[in-house]
Formats: structure tokens, sequence, C-alpha cells
């Protein structure tokens, strides 16, 4: 059965969206850092009730925005990221032990986290989530007053 000329721009669509949005989505978890927090940290259980969505975040190069979901308790930080964005971002789940912070300003204030496991990488979010993140789990280690 013959695709009539008009549809095949739709067909390409359909074929090579999917495609093209996967390869993205690999190599901003390549290279930002998501898929080396994965290889120490991924968490295959479920997140507690509370947690912060359409939170953004600068991990390593890769710019989330909007686009992530954390949560925290006692024991750490949750993080994955919403349906559309899913491939090759496992959730995450980081034990508190394993985190340090800091604060810095560049032209806005932020605070940074950095891990044990994955020193490499570090993740940039906003004073207000880090606040959030402080009342769950209490001090950070390095962290400063957010």
């Amino acid at each position: 059965m013959d695709v009539p000329l008009i549809l095949l721009p739709f067909v390409l669509f359909l074929v090579f969206f999917p495609v093209l949005w996967c390869f993205v989505l690999w190599l901003i978890s390549r290279f930002g850092g998501w898929r080396t927090l994965a290889g120490h940290y991924r968490y295959d259980g479920e997140f507690p009730p509370d947690v912060w969505r359409f939170q953004s975040a600068r991990i390593g190069i890769s710019r989330y925005s909007s686009v992530l979901v954390f949560a925290a308790d006692r024991r750490g930080l949750f993080m994955r990221t919403i349906l559309p964005f899913r491939f090759a971002h496992p959730p995450l789940f980081i034990p508190l032990g394993d985190i340090s912070a800091y604060s810095g300003r560049f032209v806005f204030a932020f605070y940074a986290l950095s891990f044990r496991k994955a020193p490499g990488v570090r993740i940039r979010i906003r004073p207000a989530m880090m606040r959030g993140i402080v009342s769950v789990t209490g001090p950070i280690d390095g962290e400063d007053g957010a």
C-alpha cells in the first residue's frame, strides 16, 4: 500500500521526531551529568508523597527548566524528570551523607550541590529550592544558611 505523497511529511515526522527527541535527551543526560549520577544513585522505589514539581536546575552544562521533580526526606534527596523527558533520565536518590552544598552568585544567587560518588557533577538550584530541601532533610554538609 502506497502512502499518498501529501501524507509523507506527516509520516516522516512521526518516525523521525521520536528518534531525534530520544537522541537529544540522551545527549543532555550524557554531557550534563545525569547519566553519571544515575550510575551511582539510580532509584527504582517510590518517591515521598510531598514533592516539588516543575522545578529548574542546572546540572553540569545542561539546563533543566521546569522539568524536574524534587522530593526529600531525612535520608536524602530524590530527583526525576517529568514524563516527556524521562528517556535517559532514570529517577535518582542521593543519600544525605553524599551531598555537599555551597552558595554562590553569578548574576543571581544559587546553591550548588556536589556528590561524593560523582565529584565532577554539580547541580545548581535556586535558594528557595534549597530552603525547601533543608526544611525536610535538616542541614546539608557545607550548606551555609539557605
